[in-house]
């Protein structure tokens, strides 16, 4: 079971490295509304690598034991490529998640609601970068459009990363 989880947690990480590359390489080409949706979603993927730490500590006492991973290298050479490499990343890191979820049934006989969660939020993602990629051929990648798009993003992303820090705010305030 530690071995599950500990794969789940790595999985994380690297996709979390993969964001932060996307957030930084999107930010480059002036896509500020892509930028802050990898920056929102590094968020998420803290705050459920942290619920899962702490699920294996609480119901399981287990310990994680992540060693240092890489930095992973996320390469894409514009806009198209990337809307592409994303969505296959998160598809990939769905189907691994709920695969090891599965195995988590098989060997405990109960599935985590965590990892059950945190696909739920990943699906989420890969819907937002499947409907990216069907407004971009429906366009043919013109830049005005995608820019149009990501304006519309960066509106959308400001305004969960307010009610993000507004909770966090709330929760550290004493």
């Amino acid at each position: 079971m530690q071995e599950l989880y500990n794969q789940v947690l790595k999985l994380g990480c690297q996709l979390k490295h993969a964001s932060d590359n996307a957030m930084v390489q999107t930010h480059a080409w002036g896509y500020n509304g892509f930028k802050r949706m990898h920056e929102v979603l590094c968020e998420y993927l803290d705050y459920w690598c942290r619920k899962l730490e702490k699920e294996m500590r609480d119901e399981h006492e287990l310990s994680p034991a992540l060693t240092h991973m890489p930095y992973a290298a996320y390469q894409v050479t514009d806009i198209k490529n990337h809307a592409h490499t994303w969505y296959q990343t998160i598809k990939d890191a769905c189907t691994q998640i709920s695969t090891l979820n599965t195995q988590m049934m098989q060997t405990t006989g109960k599935q985590s609601c965590i990892m059950k969660q945190f696909v739920n939020c990943l699906y989420k993602m890969k819907q937002i970068a499947w409907r990216f990629i069907k407004r971009g051929e429906h366009c043919q990648w013109m830049e005005h459009d995608i820019h149009v798009y990501d304006d519309r993003l960066h509106d959308k992303m400001k305004c969960i990363q307010k009610r993000i820090d507004k909770v966090m705010k709330k929760k550290w305030r004493h």
